[in-house]
């Protein structure tokens, strides 16, 4: 039955993540407001506190759905993050992509908790990568999502379209803060 719920939310974390550009380009301004209100509030909270203020933690929200993606150095810190997350205002959910330093498997929103190696290799396969990065650029202020494409192949993020200067830096960076990127070939061209 452990084993079965696992692979439930190891699912529904992939479907979430591949469901989000669709949602992300949906929203209305107000929608983005609020989104980018509730990530403040979470990347906020998180300076505040002297064990999360150093760690490497993106905050993405879409529609109240909140991602976070990066490394922490232990447990307790990615509880911590969790949690307070859950707790800021306007969260409806929280997607746990957080990883924890030296260790062999991954979050995703505590399936991978027990999964080992098969987690890492499902968030960190060609789709998975391709789709985090597709989120990240949906979410970004920045970016015109639709003006980027994105493509992976064995861990190597292709990105192509017309961008402005701003949108082209921001993409690469973006694109090598995924987990599972060995490089960016930047094929954009900056209008």
């Amino acid at each position: 039955m452990a084993r079965f719920t696992r692979t439930l939310s190891l699912c529904a974390v992939v479907f979430s993540i591949a469901a989000a550009p669709v949602l992300a380009a949906q929203r209305t301004t107000a929608q983005k407001l609020e989104d980018r209100w509730v990530t403040t509030k979470i990347e906020a909270a998180y300076f505040l506190d002297r064990h999360l203020k150093s760690q490497d933690i993106q905050v993405s929200t879409v529609r109240g759905l909140v991602t976070l993606l990066g490394t922490v150095p232990d447990a307790q810190s990615r509880n911590t993050a969790v949690a307070m997350a859950h707790a800021t205002d306007g969260v409806k959910n929280v997607v746990d992509m957080l990883a924890i330093a030296g260790a062999s498997g991954a979050s995703a929103d505590g399936a991978a908790h027990g999964a080992g190696g098969q987690a890492d290799a499902l968030l960190t396969s060609d789709p998975a990568i391709a789709s985090q990065v597709k989120l990240l650029l949906a979410l970004d202020t920045d970016i015109q999502p639709p003006a980027i494409h994105v493509s992976v192949a064995h861990g190597v993020v292709t990105l192509t379209g017309k961008v402005g200067p701003i949108a082209h830096d921001r993409a690469i960076e973006l694109a090598r803060g995924i987990r599972g990127v060995s490089r960016v070939d930047d094929e954009m061209t900056v209008k």
